[in-house]
């Protein structure tokens, strides 16, 4: 049995079975991300995050890199033992096996992406989810070169500058960002149908009266 430790970016919160086929045992599960709860639980905890704060304070570029296949270029430093399904052997390419939820893979591409920047000496702030990336930087021309030094080393998709990030829009103003959830308040409309309902002025009935009626509650903040 196996559980998450302090040693994890965030604390945990279950406890889950891993096991391999070669009865290793591993004490240390990590998930190289910013945490989901805090991005999408409101507006404002996600304009906390540090990396978005600095660049809106010092009104720095914000960039977004998605990498390709990121969990399949981590370099592994033990020796795994794996073969192709039966039915899905190759016998021209008997050798091409590699698990993409392989559980080593996540710690795995994060070391080669620390030993990338950890190469550079220079001002720069990232946020990592996965194999989403935001850039901000004090030299716009840094971060320009930074995305092409990792294209050299691992195919990557340049998005541009920040627009969107897990469900939130990124608006950019003079003053500096402003960020909403329209789209996303949209698509759940459109998922439940509720896009054609008429629009109210408060959340609950106006008209609707209290009854005096049974016992109080003993905690009426419940």
């Amino acid at each position: 049995m196996v559980t998450r430790l302090k040693e994890a970016v965030f604390m945990p919160k279950y406890v889950a079975d891993f096991k391999h086929s070669n009865i290793l045992r591993f004490t240390l599960i990590f998930f190289p991300i910013k945490r989901l709860l805090v991005l999408k639980s409101s507006c404002y905890s996600f304009y906390y995050s540090y990396c978005i704060i600095l660049g809106s304070l010092h009104k720095w570029p914000l960039h977004q890199v998605d990498v390709k296949n990121a969990f399949l270029i981590g370099h592994l430093t033990e020796t795994i033992f794996m073969e192709q399904p039966p039915d899905f052997l190759d016998p021209k390419f008997p050798n091409h096996l590699y698990l993409y939820g392989l559980k080593q893979a996540p710690c795995a591409w994060f070391q080669r992406l620390s030993t990338f920047f950890s190469t550079r000496m220079c001002f720069m702030y990232l946020l990592v989810y996965v194999d989403d990336l935001i850039l901000t930087s004090n030299e716009p021309e840094f971060i320009r070169s930074c995305i092409s030094r990792m294209n050299s080393e691992f195919a990557i998709k340049d998005n541009g500058p920040l627009s969107h990030f897990m469900g939130l829009e990124v608006v950019y103003t003079c003053d500096g960002l402003f960020l909403s959830q329209d789209k996303y308040a949209h698509d759940i409309c459109t998922r439940v149908g509720l896009l054609s309902s008429k629009p109210v002025a408060t959340p609950l009935s106006t008209s609707d009266y209290l009854m005096s009626l049974g016992k109080p509650f003993h905690d009426p903040t419940i």
